[in-house]
């Protein structure tokens, strides 16, 4: 009596605190010799492993893991498919039929059965159509990506891309569009169609490949004067490409790298010449070729150095004139004809229209001076004849005027190379001679100019101590 009643208390605790699941019923029996025997139904099976697509007609299999305590599996699979071998196991081999659905699979033991495990199957019925043309450049340069493309196939569940020798694939590799990077080789792009039925044929696209374009130097580095044009820019001649290169110029007054916008003129050869330029500038050429983009050569810097400030001429003397700037080198003319001084002052020895410009340190030259007029009259014969005669001439400074006969209501002046009047004399009757006292004036070129109550002189006099 008292074992019976141990056995019981015993069963009593295992059902009151074993660890049994939530939600689960399971069935316990007490065996002679006071075991304890779970009965229960097996398990839900794991999930079935096998092809989720398949072609109708193929054979096929699929399994459960087996599952604990079971003593057989039923199978049960799509309308028009057949188990071929394997019902009662936990591995079937079906002949899949035509139409799409669910296998399922149950466990059972001699307390029952288990939950039924479901997978969905999709049956294909044919190969897939040959796909329609490949979509992308035809012409492509080596380096650069491109993306090629087929229309989404019907009942297709992958795509077998194959490119040209030394091309690969970014990302993904099965899908209907790919993205690619150019190889050096030209070459065939082919693509088919594939679900679980078969592959179709294969559509080609033919490919050309250019190598990237190089060789794009150009040389003309140089310095010009403002308001000068410079030499002409020369470039090479570029390789690479598909041998057909179009030229752009571009021209930045920023910088080497930033700033640049079409350059002025005719800009579309291979070499190229600018216009007369005001600031420093540099150029660049851009090449294009087919498929490989552009090419952009390194700048070329003109530098534009700045221009003196124009001269204006300033007589410091009878006979002088000056530049009023400062400078490393003059160039004075005279009548637009180069004279042979070089420096800042010129003495005058002949009349005519004078200009000056100047060249500052950086070798630039200013603009040319406004003209100063000289006028040197030497009526020394015309004198003669009229019977005047002045002499010395040239002279210290004390000049005699002789004449042949009486003069009345006399004025002499005297007038330097500005026409400013620096000396007068007014006399009401002149004989034989008149002395004129000049000490006092500097050295150069005067103009006497003498007038009469019936008779009027001009003769050129030089002033020379």
């Amino acid at each position: 009596m008292r074992r019976h009643l141990l056995r019981y208390l015993l069963l009593y605790f295992v059902l009151c605190f074993s660890a049994v699941p939530v939600g689960y019923a399971a069935s316990y029996t007490l065996a002679s010799g006071g075991q304890i025997v779970v009965t229960d139904p097996p398990a839900t099976p794991a999930p079935i492993v096998g092809p989720t697509e398949v072609c109708a007609g193929v054979t096929a299999t699929y399994m459960v893991s087996l599952v604990s305590g079971a003593t057989g599996y039923t199978w049960s699979v799509p309308a028009s498919w057949m188990i071929i071998a394997g019902q009662g196991t936990n591995q079937i081999m079906v002949n899949a039929g035509s139409t799409s659905g669910s296998i399922s699979v149950k466990a059972q033991n001699q307390y029952g059965e288990s939950g039924s495990r479901h997978e969905e199957v999709r049956v294909t019925t044919k190969v897939p159509a040959k796909p329609v043309a490949v979509t992308g450049p035809i012409s492509v340069c080596t380096g650069s990506e491109a993306t090629y493309s087929v229309p989404v196939m019907e009942d297709t569940r992958k795509y077998n891309w194959t490119l040209p020798a030394g091309w690969s694939i970014v990302g993904l590799r099965d899908t209907s569009h790919i993205k690619v990077v150019v190889g050096t080789e030209a070459g065939v792009i082919r693509v088919t169609a594939e679900n679980p039925c078969g592959r179709s044929a294969a559509t080609e696209l033919v490919i050309a490949v250019s190598q990237p374009i190089s060789s794009n130097t150009i040389q003309g580095s140089q310095s010009v004067c403002a308001g000068q044009a410079p030499a002409m820019l020369e470039g090479s001649t570029p390789a690479g490409g598909n041998g057909t290169y179009t030229y752009s110029w571009e021209a930045s007054i920023t910088s080497a790298t930033d700033g640049f916008v079409p350059a002025a003129g005719p800009n579309e050869s291979q070499q190229y010449t600018s216009g007369i330029l005001s600031n420093t500038t540099w150029f660049r050429r851009v090449v294009s070729s087919g498929a490989c983009g552009v090419s952009y050569s390194e700048a070329v810097k003109v530098e534009v150095k700045p221009l003196p400030a124009r001269p204006t001429i300033e007589q410091v003397g009878a006979q002088e004139l000056r530049a009023s700037l400062e400078g490393d080198h003059y160039e004075w003319v005279r009548d637009d004809v180069k004279l042979a001084s070089s420096t800042r002052s010129i003495t005058v020895k002949e009349g005519g229209a004078y200009k000056v410009r100047v060249r500052n340190a950086q070798g630039c030259f200013s603009a040319y001076s406004d003209v100063w007029q000289v006028t040197i009259t030497g009526l020394a014969d015309e004198a003669r004849a009229m019977g005047f005669v002045l002499y010395p001439n040239p002279s210290n400074g004390r000049v005699l005027l002789t004449t042949r006969e009486p003069l009345l209501q006399v004025e002499v002046q005297v007038i330097n190379m500005l026409g400013h009047a620096v000396h007068r004399q007014q006399l009401p009757q002149v004989t034989e001679q008149l002395e004129l006292k000049l000490g006092h004036l500097p050295d150069g070129v005067y103009l006497l100019q003498l007038r009469s109550s019936d008779r009027q002189l001009k003769q050129r006099l030089l002033l020379q101590r």
